[in-house]
Order: structure tokens, then sequence, then C-alpha cells
């Protein structure tokens, strides 16, 4: 596979790393936001995939403590959902792009749902491309509502990925979490080298997040919204509880339903890449 050159954005935390095809045309930007400890590499199999590169400007970013990009300095602003925002708006205003399409997996869901208010404000967001994230709704469900239990918890009873430092036995539980079946031995050591090179303060601080209920009420955000959604899930999901999505029900969403693809687990754009391209070049041509 060929290399991206990885390029900078100085946000007020930071330098923000991501990946640009540069491809100038009328068709709306499509941005890529990863979930909790990864990183743009995620995206590699969306960046060089034929379907997208050619008909629209890709880009993906690591989001601050995460990849190449710069960690927060430790305050108590670091990695909260405002300050992911702030952030996001100011890379967005670098990229300098007229409309756009945002992607989310996990984290970069909740991170979506949290500032759409603000985002639209100051940018022509075109639709909301959602995978892997429960949308959380009032009264706020409780961590175990949103997520299936994992084996070994943290040290504060929160989920693995919500905990600081990491043992190698918890990385190798929660890497069983995310990919199903025989992706695991695809994705695991990528997955596992991602999470040792990101800040482990964002993952206390997304529980912190979670268990003080400081999150919005995202389905209500969701509703509230006009924008096209298109909601994508793995069937076999292992840390994403199906009855919080199974659930969940909005008058903008693609075809009514969430799509889901078989025989995957938590990241569909890793695992199942060619589906997960084809149903985003599908939403996008339908909803122009």
């Amino acid at each position: 596979m060929a290399t991206m050159r990885t390029k900078y954005a100085q946000c007020e935390f930071g330098a923000m790393a991501y990946w640009d095809n540069k491809l100038d045309n009328d068709a709306p930007a499509l941005l890529f936001l990863h979930g909790i400890s990864s990183s743009k590499s995620v995206y590699q199999k969306q960046m060089e995939s034929s379907l997208l590169a050619n008909r629209f400007r890709l880009v993906a970013c690591d989001l601050p403590g995460h990849g190449e990009s710069d960690w927060a300095e430790s305050d108590k602003n670091a990695y909260t959902m405002l300050f992911y925002t702030k952030a996001l708006l100011e890379f967005l205003e670098e990229l300098a792009c007229k409309k756009i399409i945002l992607i989310g997996h996990n984290l970069a869901g909740h991170i979506i749902a949290e500032a759409l208010s603000k985002l639209t404000a100051h940018t022509k967001i075109k639709a909301i491309i959602i995978t892997g994230m429960a949308p959380i709704g009032r009264p706020t469900p409780m961590i175990a509502d949103a997520f299936l239990p994992m084996e070994k918890e943290g040290p504060n009873h929160l989920p693995i990925f919500m905990n600081g430092p990491i043992t190698k036995e918890q990385l190798e539980i929660w890497s069983h979490h995310v990919f199903a079946g025989s992706n695991l031995s695809t994705y695991q050591q990528s997955f596992i080298s991602d999470v040792k090179k990101s800040d482990p303060k964002a993952r206390v601080r997304f529980g912190q997040e979670w268990s003080s209920s400081r999150l919005s009420d995202e389905v209500k955000i969701f509703q509230k919204s006009n924008i096209p959604l298109l909601f994508i899930q793995g069937t076999e999901d292992s840390l994403i509880n199906p009855q919080i999505t199974s659930s969940f029900k909005l008058h903008n969403m693609w075809k009514d339903k969430i799509e889901t693809i078989a025989s995957c687990g938590h990241t569909p754009h890793l695992e199942s890449s060619e589906e997960f391209n084809s149903l985003i070049a599908q939403f996008v041509v339908d909803i122009s």
C-alpha cells in the first residue's frame, strides 16, 4: 500500500496530524474521525479506495492525544467534549471546506453529537455517518446499558477503554472485543500499537464524561437535526449493546434503519471496508 504523507494543522492545543487527498471538486469532503485510543490509520482502506478517492476529497485526522497529533496539556479541560469540539472547529477552519460529511467511529460519534450545534454554525454539514457508537439519551443510560460487559474492568469499574494505564492482559481482552473472529489476527497488532501511542489521559477523561453524566442528550440532538444520517453497525460488535442501537429511530436516518454488516465486529471500516465504502458511496449519491 502507498504511504500517505502526514500533514499538520496548528490548533490551540498543539499540532493535529492528518491525511488529505486534496481532490478539488464540487462534491462534499469526507472527514474521517476515529475512536478512543485509535488513529487515522484505521481509515487507510477508505483513503485508498478508488470508489471514494476518485470522487471525494478525503481527510482522516488524528484526534488530540492520538496517533501523530500532540498530546494535550494536563488541565481540567483536556479531552473533554468541549476540548474536542474546539480542536475540531479549528481543524475545519484550516481545511476550508465549503461542505463536508462527517464520519465518526466510537468516541468520534459522541464528539460529533456533542459538537453538532457549533459545527453547523461554522460549516455546511451535508451528512453524518456514525459507526460503532450507541447515542445516549435521557435519562442517561448507565455505561453497562450502552456497552456490553468485558471479562475484566479497570480499577474504577469502568470498561478498559475508559482507564488510563492498561496492562498487556487488558489490551488482549479489549482487542478481542473489537474484532470479530478471524479479523482479530489481522488487526490486533496495529490496534495495540495505536493504543500504546495514545495519551492515557484521554481514556480517563472519556470515562469521567460518561460516569458524571456530562454528555448531552445525544438522541435528542440527532432527533432535532435535519442532517441526513447513516448508521453502520457490525452484527458481531461485542462492545456496543445492540438493544440500544436497535431501538434508535430517527426521521432523518437513511432508509429508516441502521445498516448492518454481517460477520463484522466493532470496526466495519477495517473489517468490511468494501461494504463500508459502498454504503458511504450509495448514501452520498442518494442524498445529493
